[in-house]
């Protein structure tokens, strides 16, 4: 408990001096960025009003630099490609991501609260705890992802962690996912019926996937995203595991 309340106490600070001074600490209403290159965008504890960065190009973004959040409120990213392989601290509520492409978005410290998603996301994760790293004895443990809308997006190579509670989003439907709602009971009554296979290799591919799904669930992911491949080495092993969650639903 001492060590935990030390850390708190005593964050490391951050050096902000390379920080662009138009996105440290800064308030802005109605401002468009769009079709601008904002490769290496990192604001620091910034609030991004109704603004637009459409059509831009975001490579190598950090949405929240340094330990300070960042919040984007009525704000779209229509038409944008993305990269954040760290998302950085941001909160986005009521924003557009239409027709985007995300290359990578890892996000371990953001909220998402009523916002719309549409094009690709090719790789990535949405945590629904925060790391208990960086994160001051002030900030919630929990991030807020609640009543999105993904119904448009196709997703990659891409899930859900930490306790995102997938009955609040709007999720796409495709023949590539499959939504696990109770994860640990799935994964219990596949394994069961996966141990009576014959083929070896099949078998063994598919307890692989299944010990990947308990990670997740020990991790405190209830409802899981069973990715179905349509190709590649785990087509068979997932395909015929799909029809053993659906036959033990």
């Amino acid at each position: 408990m001492f060590e935990e309340l030390r850390h708190w106490l005593f964050l490391p600070r951050v050096d902000l001096s390379c920080v662009d001074p138009r996105f440290l600490r800064q308030t802005y209403t109605n401002v468009a960025w769009s079709r601008q290159d904002l490769q290496h965008f990192v604001p620091v504890g910034c609030r991004f009003q109704s603004c637009k960065f459409e059509d831009a190009d975001m490579l190598h973004t950090c949405f929240g630099g340094g330990l300070e959040d960042t919040a984007y409120v009525n704000c779209s990213f229509d038409r944008s490609a993305i990269a954040a392989v760290a998302a950085g601290r941001a909160r986005f509520e009521n924003c557009s991501f239409r027709d985007v492409t995300i290359y990578e978005l890892f996000a371990s410290e953001v909220d998402f609260v009523n916002c719309v998603f549409s094009g690709r996301l090719i790789k990535g994760v949405i945590s629904g705890t925060r790391s208990a790293q960086l994160r001051g004895w002030w900030k919630s443990s929990r991030n807020q992802i609640e009543n999105n809308d993904f119904s448009g997006l196709k997703f990659g190579d891409f899930d859900f962690s930490g306790g995102v509670d997938l009955k609040r989003q709007i999720l796409p439907q495709s023949a590539e996912f499959k939504v696990l709602w109770n994860g640990e009971q799935a994964i219990r009554s596949a394994r069961a019926r996966v141990t009576m296979w014959t083929e070896d290799e099949t078998k063994r591919l598919a307890l692989i996937i299944l010990d990947s799904l308990a990670l997740e669930v020990s991790g405190g992911q209830r409802h899981l995203l069973f990715r179905i491949y349509p190709r590649g080495q785990l087509a068979a092993a997932s395909a015929r595991l799909a029809q053993e969650f659906e036959a033990s639903a």
